[in-house]
């Protein structure tokens, strides 16, 4: 007597052998001239599109992008210099009396020391 076995449904392509599927799926927009060159940059190199992609982008080494990172205070205290110098400016446009401007140059000089320093942190 026969038996009969269960065909079990074969996935096309041979195994992995890291076991891991590929699954996610990306999509990029080229041009067709581009599509061209990288598809026959991956054609010289004997790798299918999607290996080449995959080499290339992990391949590339990119710079590294520094965020900069600005102390909620020192904005506070920005704002209130910021503050301080549109009262200065109305009461000189409304008034034309410089006399009241005074302490208008050590302000300065607290914005151009605080700008200093920001951009030390930056840099």
């Amino acid at each position: 007597m026969s038996e009969k076995r269960s065909i079990s449904p074969r996935l096309p392509g041979r195994p992995r052998t890291d076991g891991q599927r590929r699954n996610g799926l990306l999509r990029v927009r080229v041009t067709p001239a581009e599509a061209s060159e990288i598809e026959a940059r991956a054609s010289a190199a004997g790798l299918s599109l999607s290996e080449f992609l995959r080499q290339s982008a992990r391949a590339v080494r990119l710079p590294a992008v520094r965020k900069a990172a600005f102390d909620p205070v020192a904005l506070h205290h920005l704002a209130l210099l910021g503050s301080n110098v549109n009262q200065i400016a109305r009461v000189l446009n409304t008034t034309g009396d410089t006399s009241r401007a005074e302490g208008l140059d050590e302000l300065a000089a607290d914005i151009r020391a605080f700008l200093d320093r920001a951009r030390a942190d930056v840099c």
